[in-house]
């Protein structure tokens, strides 16, 4: 490697397995970080996928590799008996496993953000949506022998690639190389797994490490069964890792293209740890979207642009497209305030914090915020909140609720009202500020300020009194409108959440958070003598 180089990072995607870096993987960018050499594992993957399907009693060469069937059936009877065991646990575990047919899209989106990318990247993420069959060669080696895929759905991202322990991770249930980490978002070792709802032969090319899988084959043991494959065209050993998913029913790739566009919205990034865009690409419709991250202080702003002329050329180039919308009005923005609540439960395996997101409105914009989802660092459900509860929830495999008798959830939920009240703090100092003019903008922020007023003066004891005027009360009100709209009301949450609003509710009342107009005796002289008949108008805060 030359050190005077910049990095590069051609295209990729990465998933339920990601690498723990290794010195030697990295060589010096020009900038004083690090890029990621080139290894070769090529030579590895037909003995991997070999060793892989032997664990399974399974011999390569007992198959014919083109249509996934028995060329000479196993005869031991213990061995068969064994097969069809595994056959059934894993069929069923593809089909209960999720509830809706797209959940397998946050799957690869936490998968994704759990690997570890290069320092001198930005962890992107790429989704294409390939209906072009000339241009299937470039994303993916598998050709079905039927010639029945009808468009590809792949999905790339430029982290460090696979490793052989990731592979073999993959190749199994419950057994993820995530396991007792607090660096990761998932554990369980089975979120791939969900991708067979939308395809029975899932794709994976990651550096030197090519294969696929057929759910169909060897009745439901090709699930867990790797089938080697040859590099796509062209594709770049040197890091990364793509998935690609080929589609077959014409029905559904209408249905999903619609999903994939819908359901990837910009609020998935708000919790994520890396990830800080992720581009759609619908080859069809030559449109292309951008969805990104820009986190400051206590303030994340997220974007989602679009371009209606996407390059077609080459799809492996797609996730590094600069994208420019065609108008300012194509940029949609969104903006919370995040507060961080650091809560002491004594489990060191799981994350100590918090947190709490408020979403924001420029003024004239409607401040009715509609319920918001439960976050276990992406969206679970929604339980009536109108903000968002993001912790590491400890929740069952389907992702689909907070385990309720969990004790470290409950020890979350009772740390709600604390961090509530205080994130109510920052509103009415930010509240105060405004209208004593002492704002300015944040980050690019349309809606939120930076100040460097005390964060402790909500407290009992303090009016905080400032001038009343006109232009500084609209300020004022916008701020704590945002705050007010977010207020919860018993009734409205549901099941593990239903008494939370009470105690919310009970801890508020303690806080000066309702701005009132008031007005004091204004000074005659310098002596201090008043005169009650001369008064100024002030706006204060007080208790509810």
């Amino acid at each position: 490697n030359n050190p005077t180089e910049a990095c590069a990072v051609s295209e990729s995607v990465g998933l339920d397995f990601c690498n723990d870096e290794s010195d030697e993987q990295f060589g010096q960018c020009r900038d004083g970080s690090t890029e990621i050499r080139a290894q070769d594992d090529s030579s590895d993957n037909d003995r991997l996928c070999r060793d892989i399907a032997r664990l399974n009693a399974v011999d390569l060469d007992d198959l014919d590799v083109s249509t996934r069937t028995w060329i000479r059936e196993p005869v031991d009877e213990a061995t068969r008996h064994m097969q069809k065991t595994i056959q059934g646990a894993v069929q069923r575990l593809a089909a209960d496993l999720y509830g809706g047919e797209s959940h397998f899209l946050l799957e690869l989106l936490q998968n994704a953000d759990d690997c570890t990318f290069p320092p001198c990247e930005t962890p992107t993420l790429s989704v294409t949506i390939e209906e072009d069959k000339h241009k299937f060669g470039i994303l993916t080696s598998f050709v079905d022998s039927q010639d029945a895929h009808l468009a590809l759905l792949a999905f790339a991202h430029n982290e460090i690639g696979f490793e052989e322990k990731n592979v073999r991770a993959l190749c199994n249930i419950a057994q993820s190389t995530k396991q007792g980490s607090k660096k990761f978002i998932g554990a369980k070792g089975i979120g791939f797994k969900s991708v067979f709802r939308t395809t029975p032969t899932p794709v994976i090319h990651s550096r030197g490490f090519h294969f696929h899988f057929d759910a169909k084959a060897l009745g439901g043991l090709g699930h867990l069964l790797p089938f080697p494959l040859r590099p796509p065209t062209a594709f770049n050993a040197s890091v990364g890792t793509r998935v690609v998913l080929p589609l077959t029913d014409s029905g559904k790739i209408a249905e999903l293209r619609t999903r994939v566009l819908e359901d990837l919205q910009p609020a998935l990034l708000l919790f994520l740890r890396q990830l800080e865009k992720v581009s759609i690409i619908d080859s069809a419709s030559g449109q292309q979207r951008l969805i990104s991250k820009q986190a400051c202080d206590d303030l994340v702003i997220l974007r989602s642009s679009t371009m209606s002329d996407a390059p077609q050329d080459d799809p492996r180039k797609h996730h590094d497209t600069q994208f420019q919308p065609d108008s300012a009005a194509d940029g949609v923005v969104e903006e919370w305030f995040v507060h961080s609540h650091p809560v002491s439960t004594g489990l060191v395996e799981r994350s100590p914090e918090l947190k709490l997101a408020f979403r924001l409105f420029g003024h004239g914009e409607n401040t009715r915020i509609e319920q918001q989802p439960a976050y276990a660092w992406l969206p679970l459900r929604t339980y009536g909140f109108r903000f968002i509860v993001q912790a590491d929830w400890t929740v069952p495999s389907s992702r689909e609720a907070i385990s309720a008798n969990d004790p470290m959830n409950q020890a979350m939920r009772r740390e709600i009202p604390a961090a509530f009240i205080d994130a109510a703090a920052k509103f009415v100092h930010r509240a105060r500020d405004a209208a004593q003019g002492l704002i300015s903008d944040t980050c690019g922020s349309k809606y939120w300020s930076s100040t460097n007023a005390p964060q402790n003066l909500a407290a009992d004891g303090d009016t905080g009194c400032s001038p009343a005027h006109d232009h500084d009360l609209e300020a004022a009100v916008h701020v704590l409108s945002q705050f007010y709209s977010a207020v919860p009301v018993p009734g409205e949450t549901t099941e593990f959440f239903a008494s939370t609003p009470a105690a919310i509710l009970w801890e508020l009342r303690n806080v000066r958070c309702v701005l009132v107009r008031t007005r004091v005796p204004r000074l005659a002289d310098a002596s201090g003598a008043s005169e009650h008949k001369h008064w100024e108008h002030f706006l204060a805060f007080v208790k509810p």
